[in-house]
């Protein structure tokens, strides 16, 4: 069986993991059942998603970078953690990491100087 390729990049409702199949309970998977199914990918799922979502917008299908570059610091080390947990259950998978990628790409965000 070849080593099963992750791709992460940011998806609006669901976090960092790419879901592309249907389950019968009508929710997007991986297909993979260690992935769907660990609780310690779901909540690093929702909480990337949380801080994600607000800076997408789906009807023009943009990103506020502005807005993300707030949550940038957050976001990393959350995918850091997705691609370390990733690993431990299936160590041979290969990542494409996207996510990280976009969030590197991000200004550094400035402390707002109160007076």
């Amino acid at each position: 069986m070849p080593n099963p390729v992750i791709r992460l990049d940011f998806q609006y409702g669901s976090g960092v993991i790419v879901k592309e199949k249907m389950s019968e309970d009508y929710l997007l998977v991986t297909g993979i059942p260690l992935l769907d199914q660990d609780e310690v990918l779901d909540r690093l799922e929702e909480r990337i998603a949380d801080l994600f979502d607000p800076c997408y917008s789906p009807e023009t299908q943009t990103i506020d970078r502005e807005k993300l570059a707030m949550h940038k610091k957050e976001l990393l080390s959350l995918v850091g953690k997705v691609k370390e947990r990733i690993l431990v259950l299936l160590p041979d998978a290969v990542l494409d990491d996207q996510a990280t990628s976009l969030l590197t790409s991000l200004p550094e965000r400035k402390n707002a100087v109160r007076g």
